[in-house]
C-alpha cells in the first residue's frame, strides 16, 4: 500500500479532522440529546417550547348570552353584547317558536319545547349595529308581537346587561305577566286602554310602585337584586304579574 508523505499527509489529516468536527456539530444539532441541561435540546429548530403562538394573535372576543323563548315573548327582549358573543335561544314555553332575523341574516327554524338554538354575532360586526328579530309564529318584523333585538355595544359592555323587557296592558292584563331577567336589567311598563298602576306586594325595586298613570305612559324600573317581585294593578281585579330576577 502506497503511503502519503510530507505536505500531502498533513492536508489529508487536516481534512479528516475538519470532517470529524463537522459531524459532531451536526450530530449535536440533529440528535439534540448531547446536552441534557439545554432546555432547547429537544427542539431541533431551537424554538422556545412555550412559544405556541408565533403570530401573538389575541383570541376573538367571546362569551354567551341566553334568551328564553316563552309563550309568547322573548326574555330578555333586548340584549346588548360584544362582537363574537353567542346568543342561545332556549324554548321554555309550551309552543314552538323561532328566532328569525328581520333581515334574513339567520333563521332558527321551528324550535320545540326544551330545545335550544344558537347564533354567533360576527366578530367583525361594527359597534352600534342592531339585529332585530322575531318569532315567525307569534310576531312580525319591526318589533311587533314576539320580537326582540340584539344590540352590539362597546368592548366594556357586559353581555346581557342593561337589557330591557317591555310589559304592555292589553285588555286590563299585563303582557307578558311573567318575566325573568338578570340582575341590573330593566322592565318598562307601557300603559294602554285605560289608567293602570303597578303595585308591588312584598319586594320592590328602587323607585317602588308606579302610581295611577293614564294610557300612553311608559315607566321603567331597574332590578339590581335577585328575587321574585310580584305586583298587581289595584284598579283591575286579576291584573297581576311577576318579575323574577336570577343570575
Amino acid at each position: 500500500m502506497k503511503r502519503i508523505k510530507g505536505s500531502k499527509a498533513l492536508i489529508v489529516l487536516g481534512l479528516g479532522l475538519s470532517m470529524a468536527a463537522l459531524w459532531v456539530s451536526c450530530g449535536d444539532e440533529i440528535l439534540g440529546v448531547l446536552d441534557p441541561d439545554d432546555p432547547g435540546g429537544t427542539d431541533p429548530g431551537g424554538t422556545d417550547p412555550g412559544d405556541t403562538d408565533p403570530g401573538d394573535t389575541d383570541p376573538p372576543t367571546g362569551g354567551s348570552v341566553t334568551v328564553a323563548m316563552r309563550d309568547d315573548f322573548f326574555s330578555p327582549r333586548d340584549v346588548t353584547v360584544q362582537p363574537g358573543v353567542t346568543i342561545t335561544w332556549q324554548n321554555e314555553g309550551s309552543k314552538n317558536h323561532t328566532s328569525t332575523s328581520d333581515t334574513n341574516l339567520w333563521d332558527s327554524g321551528s324550535v320545540g319545547t326544551g330545545v335550544s338554538w344558537s347564533w354567533t354575532v360576527p366578530s367583525a360586526t361594527q359597534l352600534g349595529t342592531d339585529f332585530p328579530y322575531y318569532c315567525i309564529f307569534h310576531g312580525d318584523p319591526g318589533g311587533s308581537g314576539m320580537a326582540g333585538a340584539i344590540h352590539v355595544g362597546d368592548a366594556s359592555t357586559d353581555p346581557g346587561g342593561d337589557a330591557t323587557v317591555t310589559v304592555t296592558t292589553p285588555g286590563a292584563t299585563f303582557s307578558p305577566d311573567f318575566v325573568e331577567i338578570l340582575p341590573g336589567e330593566t322592565v318598562a311598563w307601557m300603559f294602554s286602554g285605560s289608567t293602570h298602576n303597578v303595585t308591588f306586594e312584598d319586594e320592590s325595586p328602587p323607585g317602588g310602585d308606579i302610581p295611577d298613570s293614564p294610557p300612553g305612559t311608559e315607566v321603567i324600573r331597574t332590578f339590581p337584586a335577585e328575587g321574585d317581585y310580584d305586583y298587581e294593578c289595584t284598579l283591575h281585579a286579576g291584573q297581576t304579574g311577576r318579575i323574577r330576577v336570577r343570575s
